[in-house]
């Protein structure tokens, strides 16, 4: 038994020195949180375990820390893209009444109703850009 838990304590001590070591993807996490789960059903000492539990929460930690830093990237991305998209789509269109032809009220009706709305597009783009630029410079204080 005494064997048997020196090997573990090695094993614990080879992924605490992995983990100290830099910047790992998140499959590579994975395969340690699986690893971890195999030692904690191996052993049966009580300070093993909560070493285990406690690299396991650090680990989860790491995935949530990387899942976090990915959706904040998506979610940057899809802001600029949104507007940019909703622009494309209303020039993209070639005619006055949007298939309405009786239309005498609407924004498609003014004279140069296409600036009007390149103008509430490029300021509704940086109203989102000022509000996540103010989100980040409040998390910082």
């Amino acid at each position: 038994m005494e064997k048997k838990d020196s090997t573990i304590d090695k094993k614990i001590n080879n992924i605490k020195n992995s983990l100290t070591n830099g910047n790992f993807s998140i499959n590579k996490l994975y395969s340690l949180k699986n690893n971890i789960f195999k030692y904690k059903i191996t052993t049966n000492n009580k300070k093993q375990q909560l070493l285990l539990n406690n690299i396991d929460d650090y680990i989860d930690y790491k995935i949530n820390k990387i899942q976090h830093e990915k959706t904040k990237i998506l979610t940057i991305v899809s802001t600029i893209f949104l507007p940019l998209s909703f622009i494309v789509g209303f020039f993209g269109m070639n005619f006055k009444s949007m298939g309405v032809p009786s239309l005498t009220k609407g924004i498609f009706t003014i004279n140069h109703s296409e600036k009007f709305i390149l103008i509430i597009s490029i300021i509704s783009s940086l109203f989102i850009l000022f509000f996540f630029y103010c989100l980040e410079y409040v998390k910082e204080y």
